[in-house]
């Protein structure tokens, strides 16, 4: 169940980023929030589930980006497209996911009891 509520979290945080960097409201500020928001949940996945497989997951977002094109006004006449935002973006959260689960499995293997033979 908590599985369940982290991938849900990650991909509601990155929904909304993708789509306040698409808006495009000219506030630098809220759309760098809305990346903190995503990069917490992609830490938090990677805490809370302790396997680094879940850094695919922001392929989904990719594939969610895709529809968007173009920002809507273009920031100083960038031809980038939504989705090599979602790609730039998204593999920071996968490293972000790969490393907290990483930190996690040596935790997890440093507090389990050494069994002598």
């Amino acid at each position: 169940m908590v599985r369940v509520v982290l991938v849900v979290t990650y991909l509601v945080a990155a929904a909304f980023a993708v789509v306040l960097i698409d808006a495009n409201t000219g506030n630098v500020q809220s759309e760098n929030a809305a990346i903190a928001l995503w990069y917490c949940a992609a830490v938090l996945l990677g805490l809370g589930t302790g396997q680094p497989l879940w850094a695919l997951l922001f392929l989904l977002v990719i594939a969610f980006a895709a529809p968007f094109g173009y920002q809507d006004p273009p920031v100083h006449d960038e031809a980038a497209t939504m989705v090599f935002y979602a790609w730039f973006i998204g593999a920071g959260s996968a490293v972000l996911i790969v490393g907290s689960a990483l930190a996690r499995m040596v935790a997890d293997r440093l507090r389990r009891p050494r069994v002598e033979g």
